[in-house]
């Protein structure tokens, strides 16, 4: 793996990086993942099933190796966007070995349920064990553990696999690299744009302006490139000729601007806990307990034909009830068990609307299309809702906390007497343990401004959990309102494997 979000905090901290910078090679990551998916059809039908999962996890185990062995930043920071795309690749394949082997995968719910029940259950199991390892080892050994894993299944897959070839070969010069390449700087430039908002003022930076202005050309000749050549990288027409693809991309992003809504805890917990890791391992074990019990749930209550809209209602509608009630409990004295119930009730409400939004979104969508409805359904979440949420609530936190300090500064001033009081207690205690008057005086104030701080840290983040907590509850109601989200129900299923091979 590159840097993620589990290295990615120590990463920043043992080279000095900005966080903002580390976001956005983490982010990268995601980028590297869409951009290679259409690539990946093409892949597979030119190399053999063995051929292309050992070329894939041996540069994987190359890339984990390098990132072990060498301190350069840049190097780290670049296999993001590299292991983002190998990993897909063997995701997408080793998963289509086992929905190839039952029939009731053609069910676009059935299928969505496993898929995403499986997929993700095994991430969480990966993230838990590893933020384990980060916590009592040094950070680089997930990148050690990492290179053995790929050796171990290089190993399985060439004693297992057969090199019989499963379909025609297809020559790789017909792929669209020219989109590919505008896709990818189009991605980089936008995700640019927002994270490094956080240290440079969008409307002051030159940089993010120049960055902002490409972007927008980019995506440009992108689009007029993808409605003149004959075999597109995307076939943006999907957007007309499927009326769920729309409504289906914004839903995606409205899902992945609430499911960031992680950073909030985040943020709380490394203001409040001392072992961060370990409370992510924690957390990552409550995600990993709602992923099973919700991902297959949702995929039966669609199967049997529970009405979409009402699926998306409850989804949406925890998402507000798990921030409103997180606005309710946040203070200093809470443990990571108090934030069980809130983290289990955004987990049920991912796994609710991310099956229900791929059902609505893949039902009907012939098979010659199916590329081009994934790339809708993972450019709504990995790159425009992720890239906006995470931004959105970064700088909110940013700006809200400097405004919540600059108010409580004004009213703790010198004439202020609790103020005074609470100095000179503080002051005592450090002149009891052997201080100096002037010593004990400023590590009292020191210690002080560091409450003060916290203090505006949990006021932004009730401020984002109220307003935003808000926000899900009126996107619940207007889902139940929609009534197109149950135009499925009237018409034929889909009969082919969404992921052949």
């Amino acid at each position: 793996m590159g840097v993620n979000g589990i290295t990615g905090g120590r990463v920043a901290s043992f080279f000095g990086v900005e966080q903002p910078i580390i976001t956005m090679f983490i982010q990268f990551s995601s980028i590297g993942t869409l951009v290679i998916i259409p690539a990946s059809y093409r892949f597979r039908s030119f190399f053999r099933r063995s051929d292309f999962l050992i070329v894939c996890m041996g540069l994987q185990a190359i890339i984990s190796f390098v990132c072990f062995k060498t301190n350069n930043i840049v190097v780290l920071l670049g296999s993001s966007f590299l292991m983002g795309m190998l990993h897909i690749m063997c995701v997408l394949d080793l998963i289509s070995l086992l929905v190839g082997q039952f029939d009731f995968m053609k069910d676009r719910a059935l299928f969505y349920g496993s898929y995403y029940g499986i997929s993700r259950t095994l991430m969480q199991i990966a993230e838990y064990f590893s933020l384990n390892f980060v916590e009592e080892y040094d950070w680089k050994i997930i990148f050690k553990i990492s290179t053995a894993a790929a050796v171990v299944a290089i190993v399985v897959c060439f004693l297992l696999f057969t090199r019989e070839r499963s379909q025609h070969a297809m020559p790789l010069y017909q792929m669209d690299w020219g989109s590919l390449t505008l896709y990818s700087v189009a991605s980089m430039l936008f995700c640019f744009t927002l994270a490094m908002g956080l240290t440079q003022d969008w409307l002051e930076s030159p940089q993010i302006w120049i960055a902002g202005s490409l972007f927008i050309v980019v995506t440009m000749v992108f689009i007029i490139r993808q409605n003149h050549i004959k075999r597109p990288f995307w076939n943006l027409t999907i957007f007309k000729q499927f009326k769920q693809i729309s409504l289906g991309f914004y839903m995606m992003i409205l899902l992945y601007v609430f499911y960031t809504t992680s950073i909030l805890f985040d943020r709380f917990a490394a203001y409040n806990f001392q072992d961060m890791e370990s409370y992510m391992a924690n957390m990552s074990l409550v995600t990993l307990i709602t992923y099973v019990i919700g991902f297959p749930a949702a995929g039966l209550l669609l199967y049997k034909g529970f009405s979409t809209r009402i699926i998306m209602f409850i989804g949406f509608a925890l998402y507000g009830i798990s921030l409103l009630y997180f606005y309710q409990i946040i203070q200093t004295t809470l443990s990571s068990e108090d934030l069980i119930i809130p983290y289990a009730l955004q987990g049920f409400a991912y796994t609710i609307i991310l099956t229900a939004g791929g059902t609505f979104m893949s039902v009907n969508v012939p098979k010659s299309y199916n590329k081009d409805r994934v790339m809708a359904t993972l450019t709504a979440r990995y790159i425009i809702g992720a890239f906006i949420g995470s931004a959105l609530y970064s700088n909110w936190i940013h700006r809200g906390v400097g405004h919540h300090s600059t108010y409580l500064s004004e009213h703790t001033t010198g004439i202020d007497y609790p103020f005074i009081g609470s100095i000179k207690s503080l002051s005592h205690v450090f002149t009891a343990r052997g201080a100096g008057v002037q010593t004990a005086e400023d590590a009292a104030l020191a210690l002080f401004k560091r409450k003060e701080e916290v203090q505006a840290m949990l006021m932004t983040i009730k401020d984002i959990s109220l307003v935003i907590g808000i926000t899900a509850l009126c996107v619940a109601f207007v889902m139940l309102l929609t009534n197109r989200l149950d135009m499925h129900h009237k018409v034929t299923r889909s009969k082919y494997r969404i992921i052949p091979w």
